[in-house]
């Protein structure tokens, strides 16, 4: 049985106001349950490892802005193979946001990391669940949620407050005010070069043209020069969501608003693969 087809806590209830519904009662499969994987994708999921009873690290795992696909379980199942359990969470279907790549993002990264912050609240209840053993890791919408969560005061006024937080991972992010391809209103809310204090590690791409290397590079370099734990990796032939595997050869051409042009999106395994064995060796620094 593959590993994803054992899911272990599917919640029915909406990711709005979860904090105040931790007294409701989760669904509990006692054997394996089907999800979805097309419109229909459930809240939050968290699949356990297949092999030991744990209890295990949790990694929780923030989409892009067009929501829970494919990738997003491939992300998992690797993080399963690793021995992590892994939640992902989909702040856009409880708010009945189907798509919140365009305007102004209904789904704010803000909504994305208090939603997170309840999500590990909740799942540090959990037996086999360690609670001082999480990371966050997020793919362009979300990698900007979870890169704002590195930040310890960001962290401490959440409500609840994140604890146990060791490892945030930021694939193809944007990275602040000077990024071109966001609002501005957008972007007022999101900031990581404050006070990093949790480990931050970056996945970038050099022919990303939506949300372009540079501005990352030099964000983390001047936190780096802070002495904040930050790293990043860059891809030299990878564009924005190079992990992309349903695209297989094909190119994908987004047109970005405001006539700033296309952005193009291609498939590559090998910055993908290498990408994931970093991200491992990341986690497994900072979780065990």
């Amino acid at each position: 049985m593959k590993p994803l087809d054992r899911l272990l806590v599917m919640l029915g209830i909406g990711i709005l106001g979860i904090a105040d519904a931790a007294a409701q009662s989760p669904v509990v499969p006692v054997g394996p349950a089907p999800f979805a994987r097309g419109n229909a994708v459930p809240p939050t999921i968290l699949f356990r490892p297949e092999v030991g009873t744990g209890p295990w690290p949790v990694v929780v795992l923030l989409p892009t802005c067009g929501g829970v696909n494919i990738v997003t379980f491939d992300w998992a199942e690797r993080l399963l193979r690793a021995g992590r359990m892994a939640l992902i969470l989909d702040s856009y279907t409880p708010r009945n946001v189907e798509d919140n790549c365009q305007g102004d993002a209904p789904v704010t990264q803000q909504m994305m990391a208090d939603d997170t912050a309840a999500m590990i609240a909740w799942a540090r209840t959990l037996p086999m669940v360690k609670p001082d053993r999480f990371a966050v890791v997020g793919f362009s919408w979300g990698a900007m949620a979870a890169a704002k969560m590195s930040v310890g005061r960001v962290q401490a006024r959440l409500r609840p407050p994140i604890t146990g937080l060791r490892a945030v991972a930021s694939f193809y992010p944007g990275c602040g005010r000077t990024e071109p391809f966001l609002p501005l209103r957008v972007l007022d809310e999101y900031e990581w070069g404050g006070d990093v204090t949790t480990p931050l590690k970056l996945f970038l791409g050099a022919k990303d043209d939506e949300a372009p290397a540079r501005f990352c590079i030099d964000k983390a370099e001047r936190a780096r020069s802070r002495g904040q734990p930050v790293t990043y990796k860059v891809y030299e032939n990878a564009t924005h969501a190079f992990d992309y595997r349903m695209l297989g050869s094909r190119e994908f051409r987004k047109t970005l608003s405001g006539n700033r042009g296309t952005a193009v999106y291609r498939y590559n395994p090998a910055a993908t693969e290498d990408s994931a064995r970093e991200l491992m060796a990341f986690l497994a620094a900072q979780l065990d």
